[in-house]
């Protein structure tokens, strides 16, 4: 039903399926809201996707997904919502659009999720497993 209104208006361009990878930052950078349309789902990249390119983000309230956009203030709704809540999710995304949402979304990718932040961190922690196994095995 939700599908089938968004086709039916002039302004809304409803694009299912998978995007090439050429495509990508041309579809982010034209989006208002991008829309994580899944039931259950642990994690996305499209978040940091969605957030890295300075857009407001719709998405399920499940897994880290859920907790990342309700933290940064970004609509969610629930896994086992009904296409009205799902259509009330978007239609507050549209509005925070309006907003600084999708700047401060942009900010906060560019501070704390970086190339430089995120290696890093990789780093830190295969060092910490490293060192935990190394100095587990010394002492059996």
């Amino acid at each position: 039903r939700l599908r089938g209104s968004l086709r039916q208006s002039k302004s809304i361009y409803l694009r299912e399926g998978y995007v090439p990878h050429n495509l990508v930052a041309a579809y982010c950078s034209a989006a208002d809201v991008l829309f994580i349309p899944r039931r259950n789902v642990l994690n996305s990249g499209n978040v940091a996707l969605g957030f890295t390119f300075g857009k407001v983000i719709v998405g399920p309230d499940s897994g880290v997904v859920g907790e990342l956009l309700r933290a940064y203030g970004n609509p969610v709704f629930q896994p086992d919502a009904d296409v009205r809540e799902v259509a009330d999710a978007l239609a507050e995304g549209y509005k925070l659009s309006l907003g600084p949402l999708g700047e401060q979304n942009r900010a906060l990718a560019l501070k704390d999720w970086s190339w430089q932040k995120v290696a890093s961190q990789h780093v830190a922690f295969y060092k910490e497993v490293q060192s935990r196994r190394l100095s587990s095995t010394a002492i059996t």
